[in-house]
C-alpha cells in the first residue's frame, strides 16, 4: 500500500475508532434487538441485512467499528453465527489465534462461524501451468492488480498474492483445519463459496455474485466450524 493510501486509510479510521461509547451502544441495541445473533467481520461494502456488520473503516452508515485482533466488546456465548470474507489472511498467525479464540468465546453452544479465503496450494499450483483455468485467473490478476508483469506472469501473481493487499499470513486446508482445531472449534466442514448447511449463512459471500464469482470460485476455500 502507498504511503498517501496508508495516511488515507488511518485517517478514515481514527475518528471512528476513539468512539468507544458509540461502538458499544451500537453492539448492545444489536444484541437486545435480535433473537438470532448474527456478525459479520470485516464486512467492507457487503451490507448484510439483520446481521450487525463490523469493519475497521467505515463503508457504510450502519457499519460498526470492530478491530478483530482485540478482545471482543461482547459477552460469552452470544452470537449464534459469525462469518468472515477475506479477511483472516489480513492479520498473521498469533493475531488469527486470537480471533478464533474470541469468535469460540463469544458464540453459543453450537453456534457456527464460516471463513472464505484464498487457498494457497490453489495459489502455488498456477506456477508453470498449462491449465486454462489457471490461466485465465493469471491474466485476471495481472490485468487488474499488477502492471509490470511482461513475462513469468505466475511468477508475479503468486508474489502478488503474498504481498499485496495487506495480506500477512496465506492458509492452506491443512494448516487453517489445525488452527481451528487448536482453538476448539468442532464439526470443521469445507464448503462451496455461497453454499452452507445453514440458511442464516446461505449466499452470504459478497464475491459469489457477479463478474467476481468465477475468479472468486477459484482461489477461495470455505470453511465453517460449530462450537461444542
Amino acid at each position: 500500500m502507498s504511503l498517501k493510501k496508508t495516511i488515507k486509510t488511518i485517517l478514515n479510521i481514527l475518528p471512528w475508532q476513539h468512539d468507544t461509547k458509540l461502538q458499544t451502544k451500537k453492539i448492545n441495541t444489536y444484541i437486545n434487538d435480535h433473537k438470532v445473533k448474527k456478525i459479520q467481520f470485516g464486512c467492507g461494502p457487503n451490507e448484510l441485512k439483520g446481521w450487525l456488520n463490523t469493519d475497521i473503516v467505515k463503508c457504510f452508515e450502519g457499519a460498526v467499528f470492530f478491530d478483530i485482533t482485540e478482545k471482543f466488546l461482547l459477552p460469552s456465548n452470544t452470537v449464534d453465527f459469525m462469518t468472515s470474507e477475506h479477511l483472516i489472511e489480513h492479520i498473521d498467525f498469533e493475531q488469527a489465534k486470537s480471533f478464533l479464540s474470541e469468535c469460540l468465546r463469544t458464540l453459543k453452544p453450537k453456534g457456527v462461524i464460516r471463513i472464505t479465503t484464498p487457498d494457497l496450494k490453489k495459489l502455488l499450483n498456477i506456477y508453470q501451468t498449462d491449465n486454462p483455468s489457471d490461466k485465465k485467473y493469471i491474466d485476471y490478476i495481472c490485468k487488474n492488480f499488477i502492471t509490470n508483469a511482461k513475462f513469468s506472469k505466475d511468477v508475479f501473481v503468486i508474489n502478488n498474492a503474498f504481498r499485496n493487499w495487506g495480506h500477512q499470513f496465506l492458509y492452506d486446508k491443512e494448516t487453517l483445519i489445525s488452527l481451528l482445531e487448536e482453538v476448539g472449534f468442532d464439526e470443521i466442514r469445507q464448503c462451496s463459496p455461497g453454499e452452507s448447511l445453514y440458511e442464516a449463512l446461505y449466499d452470504v459471500d459478497s464475491r459469489n455474485k457477479g463478474d467476481l464469482k468465477e475468479i472468486n470460485d477459484f482461489e477461495v476455500m470455505v470453511f465453517e466450524a460449530v462450537k461444542a
